[in-house]
């Protein structure tokens, strides 16, 4: 991934800060689109106040979920921001107009990069890599599911081969060793219990 997001500010700027939140957080484009300055928490623990999506029917109400960003991510992002509305759209092209995901541009943009860099993917592998690497990394499937604004039903089913494949390490952390354990690991405790 992250020969894409060089790829992408290779090509131009903007579309690679696009790119970057995009692989970062695993949001959807149009959500991506739709950050405003006021999204950004930088902190000592930065964020993005990611929109949710509209998916589920007319009505439903779009709320703001904070995801973490590294570091460098926020410092990109607040440097774009400086001094601007926190109403203004926190991602803009590179002529200072807000990316609209109505448009082909970004599918353009982003076929460009994968053609540079010899994958045949869309913007969206951005996403599907972004939840791997939290469940490989060990993130319970709940907090996964909340980051990247979808259900656990729909990880399970999507990601299942993904959370088989690597649960191993992490169900190990669980297990019952019931071999004799070395003397030098034997601690006292102090008083009776």
């Amino acid at each position: 991934m992250l020969a894409i997001v060089d790829a992408a500010y290779d090509l131009d700027p903007a579309f690679g800060l696009i790119t970057d939140v995009l692989a970062s957080t695993g949001t959807r484009t149009k959500q991506a689109c739709g950050l405003l300055v006021g999204d950004l928490q930088n902190g000592g623990f930065p964020r993005l106040l990611i929109p949710s999506s509209r998916k589920g029917g007319k009505g439903r109400k779009s709320v703001r979920k904070p995801v973490p960003i590294m570091a460098t991510l926020a410092a990109k992002l607040h440097a774009v921001a400086d001094g601007r509305p926190l109403d203004a759209p926190l991602l803009r092209r590179s002529d200072g107009t807000p990316w609209n995901p109505e448009r082909m541009e970004l599918s353009r943009l982003f076929a460009e990069v994968a053609k540079r860099v010899g994958v045949n993917e869309t913007a969206y592998c951005l996403r599907h890599s972004s939840i791997v690497r939290s469940l490989i990394a060990g993130t319970p499937t709940r907090v996964v599911a909340a980051n990247h604004d979808t259900s656990t039903v729909q990880l399970e089913r999507v990601y299942s081969a993904f959370i088989s494949d690597h649960s191993d390490a992490v169900s190990r952390k669980g297990l019952l060793d019931t071999g004799r354990p070395a003397q030098a690991n034997v601690v006292a405790l102090a008083g009776r219990r």
